[in-house]
């Protein structure tokens, strides 16, 4: 689900900058910032943009290679509840609680002195309430159910963890037998207050904590919170820096699950930056069309019933996050004044699915995906009044590939299977190749090779899998709206659009927001009858 790395513009490195936020925010009380706002944002990135190949623009929403998008699961929270960015609270509330600051527990309830810190607001000065507000945007109260925070799966793994904090942070073991999803949070016990550099591996079925010239800490406990005392505090896992708190999980085969719990205001300021890129203020609209998606996806899988211990995966299974390395200001301005916005349809919270490039024309769900039709996932057009596609300055606007026909056998043989195709003949030759039937977008439903042993159908966006490029089989074809021969002994492909077609077409949206289009015009282009609501 997220831009190929050409058709997004590097964001600025701020390092000096960072340096002293973090600083400062390490000394400095949490009440002063509250009131004066000045170390919202970590300040820059680090490190480059993730090297982004189709399978990250196509199957950020799907359960698995070409597999229809699941909703059916979710999961339970084991953290306390946080106020997020406002969530729930009038504009009027939220800007007096800014004067004041936010609480950050009562220490001298024994039974809440490891609770989460309230999460820091973003005020109001920082970016101002005058951004562009379309008119039709419903208000509705907070959907029942709807958890404060969210809980996102960093990293699963069996090496340890290293962390750093600048400032002091809590480690609170769960009570052995408690289990993933358990609520019972009071009978977490502290282990420690930690700061500087730390380890935490794996030990017997519970963890040690290491760190320099002093003893380890050993805990039978199969789960771990990371709890910063300063809500401003900053954590580094690995190569990331996150907001919020950690949940460490022990598992049963020996690895390690590191689940980062913060608001949703705050994670979307680390999903936009990969998603959608660094772009100018010509395409601030469509940033905030993107953040409006995002937090659309983000809430249908926070509803989710189920039992599992995180929400969505950081990667392109659910949206690409990042934590704070990839922030810059022009996409936190996009969060926040759409803070709170989603899509619906029929009072129904929309399932938001989005792609690079469409080439022209978007897919409807179940001509890419099969099973029952969604009636705001449909076909649309996406080209302007001289019929010139939005997305046109997209480098996949227009694509080709090719293959001698012995090398696409072999690619054909290695990848029928992860293609869906799970039973065909043991063939030697592929004699020709064909379109059998195509959906209304234009996209191939239906592919047909003929081969030695017999012809061999291959079903909607999984083509896409068969037809491997030749240069880097774990690639696969940018999208399944292409036209292919076989002559000469060469198989042929030239295709538009990069990503299954479903929903959102990033680049056009982009071309949209150039073209003065608001994002509510934005949203309205891509999914049919759909409206736009404000949760308070």
């Amino acid at each position: 689900m997220i831009l190929p790395r050409s058709e997004r513009r590097p964001v600025e490195r701020w390092a000096l900058g960072t340096l002293l936020a973090r600083l400062t925010v390490g000394i400095a009380c949490s009440g002063l910032l509250a009131g004066c706002g000045l170390f919202g944002s970590h300040g820059g990135k680090a490190g480059p943009k993730p090297t982004v190949g189709p399978d990250s623009a196509n199957s950020g929403t799907l359960g698995g290679p070409g597999a229809e998008p699941s909703d059916s699961s979710s999961l339970s929270i084991p953290f306390p509840e946080v106020v997020d960015s406002a969530a729930g609270k009038s504009d009027s509330a939220f800007l007096a609680s800014l004067s004041t600051g936010l609480s950050v527990g009562d220490s001298s309830d024994s039974t809440r002195d490891w609770a989460l810190p309230q999460t820091p607001v973003r005020p109001a000065s920082k970016f101002g309430l005058s951004g562009s507000r379309p008119e039709g945007i419903l208000q509705r109260p907070r959907p029942q159910g709807l958890p404060g925070q969210i809980h996102v799966l960093l990293s699963r793994s069996a090496k340890p963890l290293l962390f750093y904090s600048l400032g002091d942070m809590q480690i609170l073991a769960e009570p052995v037998g408690a289990g993933k999803t358990a609520a019972n949070t009071g009978l977490a016990v502290r282990l420690a207050i930690l700061k500087g550099r730390f380890l935490l591996r794996r030990s017997g079925g519970g963890f040690s904590i290491e760190q320099a010239r002093k003893d380890p800490i050993i805990t039978s406990a199969r789960g771990l919170r990371l709890i910063s005392l300063n809500p401003y505090n900053l954590v580094d896992m690995g190569s990331g820096v996150y907001r919020g708190s950690l949940h460490i999980l022990g598992e049963a085969n020996g690895e390690i699950s590191a689940i980062n719990v913060l608001g949703v205001e705050d994670y979307l300021r680390g999903v936009l930056p990969y998603e959608l890129g660094s772009v100018d203020r010509e395409a601030l609209e469509a940033l905030k069309a993107q953040a409006i998606v995002a937090r659309t996806y983000a809430y249908k899988r926070m509803l989710r019933p189920g039992s599992a211990p995180f929400h969505l995966y950081s990667d392109v299974q659910d949206q690409v996050y990042k934590g704070v390395r990839g922030e810059y200001l022009l996409s936190d301005r996009a969060v926040w004044e759409t803070r709170g916005m989603a899509v619906t349809h029929a009072d129904t919270l929309a399932l938001c699915y989005y792609f690079s490039t469409c080439g022209g024309r978007t897919a409807a769900k179940d001509e890419v995906w099969g099973g029952e039709p969604v009636p705001y996932l449909v076909s649309r057009p996406d080209t302007n009044d001289f019929g010139d596609s939005y997305c046109i300055a997209s480098k996949y606007s227009s694509w080709e590939e090719s293959w001698s026909a012995p090398q696409l056998s072999g690619i054909l043989r290695r990848n029928l299977r992860s293609a869906g195709v799970a039973d065909y003949p043991s063939f030697s030759i592929l004699k020709g190749i064909e379109v059998a039937q195509r959906a209304s977008c234009g996209r191939i439903r239906v592919l047909k090779l003929s081969t030695d042993r017999g012809p061999i159908l291959v079903k909607g966006d999984k083509v896409r899998w068969a037809l491997r490029p030749s240069a880097n089989e774990k690639k696969i074809l940018p999208s399944a709206s292409f036209d292919v021969k076989l002559a000469g002994g060469r198989v042929s492909v030239n295709g538009k659009g990069y990503g299954h077609g479903v929903g959102l077409c990033q680049v056009g949206s982009i071309g949209r927001a150039r073209a003065k289009q608001n994002y509510r015009e934005i949203i309205e282009a891509y999914y049919k009858d759909v409206k736009l609501v404000e949760f308070k």
